[in-house]
């Protein structure tokens, strides 16, 4: 099975946006990512933990989510009623993460595959 840093590096070198749903600084540290501001032209890696109905519809556009224990880092569900609104959907269940992307095969095939 593959590892959630994998995937995620994955979809970042196929230049997709992902937004990470987990602890930011231990999490990011865990998995080897480096996250920027939301705010910073380019960014791709968005640190989602926390998240704040204003501040989501500033990042750009996910094309993945993963999330990691919705109930602690998204307990207002904000997450939910994104992927809800944007048809997010449910594409692979890694340890300790939920993975959500964008309804497009490419995309689909990209998330699961080994």
């Amino acid at each position: 099975m593959i590892a959630p840093r994998q995937l995620t590096v994955r979809l970042l070198a196929a230049g997709r946006v992902v937004w990470w749903c987990a602890d930011a600084e231990e999490c990011a540290e865990y998995y080897g990512l480096t996250q920027r501001r939301a705010e910073e032209l380019g960014c791709r890696l968005v640190n989602a933990y926390l998240p704040k109905a204003e501040s989501a519809e500033q990042w750009p556009a996910p094309d993945a989510v993963f999330l990691s224990k919705g109930d602690i880092h998204d307990p207002e569900n904000l997450l939910g009623h994104y992927r809800e609104k944007h048809r997010l959907q449910a594409a692979r269940r890694l340890p300790a993460f939920e993975v959500f992307v964008r309804p497009d095969p490419a995309l689909m095939a990209l998330v699961a595959t080994d």
